[in-house]
C-alpha cells in the first residue's frame, strides 16, 4: 500500500507544542504580543475617540 502509517521516529520530531526557550524566543514574543502594541492601540483609540466627541460638540455647535 505505502508508508501511511508514521514511525515512531517521525511522529516525534516536532510535536507542535515544544518551544525553544531562549531569550531569541522572548524577544519576538515580546514583540509580537507584548503590551507594548496594546498600548498603541489603546493610545490610538483615545485619540480617535476624543476626536468623535470635537466632531460631536462642533455639530451641535453648529445647529444652535
Amino acid at each position: 500500500m505505502g508508508k501511511s502509517i508514521m514511525t515512531k521516529d517521525k511522529a516525534r520530531r516536532f510535536d507542535g507544542i515544544s518551544r525553544p526557550s531562549n531569550d531569541l524566543y522572548k524577544k519576538n514574543y515580546d514583540s509580537i504580543f507584548g503590551k507594548k502594541k496594546t498600548n498603541k492601540m489603546l493610545e490610538k483609540y483615545k485619540e480617535q475617540l476624543t476626536d468623535v466627541k470635537q466632531y460631536q460638540e462642533n455639530l451641535t455647535e453648529s445647529e444652535e
